[in-house]
């Protein structure tokens, strides 16, 4: 009778333990046909019915945990749940069956692996220092070696992500010197020549790309590591070398898919190397021969760049951008040459204003068709040559100590020739010392200001301005003003100079002829599109006031009222920092989350630095909202709103100061459902 209890107890386990090992032995086939079909099809993620075979191996894999807590399944169940998790792209939920492994589990076989995942789950949900911290605790602990060759390409792949580019080579090298043999080693060796390419290493990105047949031998990458090998001769100046590279790829039947990208790759090599025809034809071969596609609209788009940069016929390449625009209609190659065939419609109708225009407006058309080449078009030269005919063309122009700083940054910033900047530095201290740009070529030539007299225009302005604000003495300052009117015209003290002169016209001399009514009007018209050009015309539009007994030394807006945010119109000052154009990209205020509640909105005022580029370089604050979080709140909108260079008249601030209003206005409260 024994012996037949024990065989039924026996029995009875052994029922048991077949039931729960069925119940995991048919969740881990679902995990393993959804993981091939996620293998095969190399995505990162799971998709479609994959994503359905994961969901289904948690079901089961969870009885395991439900109903067989005790069994020797559960951290093999643990582990499938967490790496279906992981594939569908879940991954806190993966990262919680994880540390559950890790925590009940410490001498699991699946340890390790869990600790791998884990690190990764973390990083893709932005937890960067935690991720690094679990990978890091598998590469430092002896006793784990299976994962360390992955440990190592993945901190290599944060790295790399994060832009840490140096780091990554690091983790990169080190799995291939410590890990020849492993699967991932083409992978590593070719991202350490991303990393170089990034860099502009362009040496060492060449090097470390031909490195990568030790490794793969066939295969997509292979064809990728090549790719880039020639496109790093191309960065080296080699173009003899990265045609011979691309040719050779071309014949290789293996990579024919690829056809279209090696062909536009050797038409490049042809263009660089200035065989324009060579390259025309290439380009028109890859258009025919591939209709309709990305790669054709980009040939045409191409073939238009040389037309207008190198061959200069402009009909030709609004013909060819045309063909790109319609060839691939969403293709990012046909909006670029939507952008340029408008940029040559600008730029014809500039060349016609310049022929058209009398000689004293000419200049100001050439300066601003210099401004398009260098700053819409990116033609650098053609901006120099633009430059060049002001200089010898019109010598006595305003515009042309501007011309000779413009023509410096271009070498300077451009070209990276110091010789030649200094030599268009050097002639502004030569032949205009007391222009607005000699601080700057000062600067660049490491000159004190006090080795010249620089500054005796803002001199005699800021003593003018004292003379009448200060000291009440209208008369005197008047002799100033009037002095830099007539020996400078061309500074920007004398766009204030005339301001002033009007100002004390009709706030102390009061005429009643029409002396005043002149006064504005030469402001206007020596003067349009300045705030001291806008302000006279309102004067003109309104009856004449007494005067008041001072100027005020700045005319700020007055204190945000927080309960009525109109905008009124301010007086341009005697100290006369311009108001900024309309921005070409305004970046938006952002208002406190910890001010929400307060309601404050108004307006803060800024000094702001715009440089030769349109963008925003320093802030202060004129006038405060009252609150320093609001204020610095400001300050990073107008550090984030860029400019259109060409909108900028550059007689108005050399220094590149101007007024900037941010509006400050809280967001709309949300109201609650219930």
């Amino acid at each position: 009778m024994k012996r037949y209890i024990l065989t039924f107890l026996i029995l009875l386990v052994v029922v048991f333990s077949c039931v729960y090992y069925n119940t995991f032995y048919y969740a881990e086939q679902n995990y393993k046909k959804a993981e091939k079909s996620q293998k095969q099809a190399k995505r990162e993620v799971a998709a479609g019915q994959e994503v359905k075979d994961y969901e289904e191996a948690i079901k089961k894999a969870s009885k395991v945990l439900t109903f067989h807590p005790k069994s020797k399944w559960v951290d093999d169940a643990l582990f499938l749940i967490g790496k279906s998790y992981y594939n569908i792209g879940e991954y806190a939920k993966a990262e919680r069956k994880f540390n559950e492994l890790l925590t009940s589990f410490p001498k699991s076989n699946f340890i390790e692996d869990s600790y791998y995942y884990l690190g990764i789950s973390r990083y893709k949900q932005g937890n960067r220092i935690e991720a690094i911290e679990a990978l890091n605790s598998l590469l430092d602990n002896p006793k784990m070696k299976k994962k360390k060759p992955e440990v190592c390409f993945e901190l290599g792949r944060i790295k790399f992500d994060e832009g840490e580019y140096a780091e990554a080579i690091k983790f990169y090298k080190r799995m291939l010197s410590q890990y020849p043999r492993e699967e991932l080693n083409s992978k590593a060796q070719f991202s350490i020549g991303e990393a170089y390419f990034i860099l502009k290493d362009y040496t060492q990105a060449k090097e470390n790309f031909s490195l990568v047949k030790k490794y793969e031998s066939k295969g997509e990458l292979t064809y990728k590591s090549i790719f880039r090998t020639g496109a790093s001769a191309y960065q080296l100046k080699d173009y003899k070398g990265g045609l011979e590279i691309f040719t050779q790829l071309s014949r290789e039947k293996k990579y024919n898919k690829f056809l279209q990208q090696i062909e536009l790759k050797i038409a490049e090599g042809y263009q660089l190397e200035d065989s324009l025809d060579l390259a025309l034809k290439k380009y028109e071969d890859i258009s025919l021969s591939y209709p309709k596609t990305e790669e054709a609209a980009e040939a045409y788009y191409r073939a238009g760049i040389i037309y207008f940069e190198k061959k200069i016929d402009l009909t030709k390449a609004q013909e060819f951008f045309e063909k790109a625009k319609t060839e691939k209609p969403n293709s990012p190659f046909a909006k670029s040459a939507l952008e340029k065939n408008a940029d040559i419609s600008k730029l014809t109708a500039y060349k016609e204003q310049v022929t058209k225009e009398e000689k004293d407006k000419a200049v100001k058309s050439l300066f601003l068709l210099a401004e398009f080449y260098l700053f819409q078009m990116n033609m650098p030269e053609s901006a120099l040559a633009e430059y060049q005919i002001i200089l010898n063309e019109y010598p006595d122009s305003q515009y042309v100590p501007k011309s000779l700083y413009s023509s410096a940054w271009v070498y300077e910033n451009i070209y990276h020739d110091t010789l030649k900047a200094k030599e268009f530095y050097q002639r502004i201290l030569d032949n205009h010392p007391n222009s607005d740009y000699t601080k700057g070529a000062m600067l660049f030539l490491g000159l004190s200001s006090d080795s010249l007299e620089i500054n005796i225009i803002e001199k005699k302005y800021l003593l003018a301005e004292s003379l009448l604000i200060k000291e009440e003495k209208p008369d005197a300052a008047k002799e100033f003003f009037q002095e830099i009117m007539e020996k400078y015209p061309s500074s920007k003290y004398a766009l204030k100079s005339e301001f002033a002169l009007a100002w004390i016209l009709e706030h102390y001399s009061n005429p009643e002829d029409s002396s005043l009514v002149l006064a504005y009007k030469g402001l206007i018209d020596k003067y349009p599109g300045t705030e001291y050009a806008d302000f006279a015309r309102e004067k003109l539009g309104i009856a004449v006031k007494k005067a008041a007994s001072t100027p005020p030394k700045e005319v700020q807006p007055a204190p945000a009222d927080t309960s009525d945010t109109t905008n009124t119109a301010t007086t341009p000052t005697l100290s006369g920092i311009p108001k900024a154009p309309v921005p070409q990209k305004k970046a938006q205020f952002i208002y406190p989350s910890s001010l929400e509640e307060s309601g404050i909105k108004g307006k803060v005022v800024l000094k702001i630095k715009i440089d030769f580029t349109g963008k925003v370089m320093n802030t202060e604050v004129l006038t405060s909202i009252g609150n320093i979080e609001i204020d610095e709140a400001a300050q990073k909108a107008a550090m984030d709103t860029t400019f259109d260079p060409m909108k900028i008249d550059p007689m108005e601030s050399s220094e590149g100061w101007y007024i900037y209003e941010v509006d400050v206005n809280p967001p709309p409260k949300q109201e609650s459902p219930y």
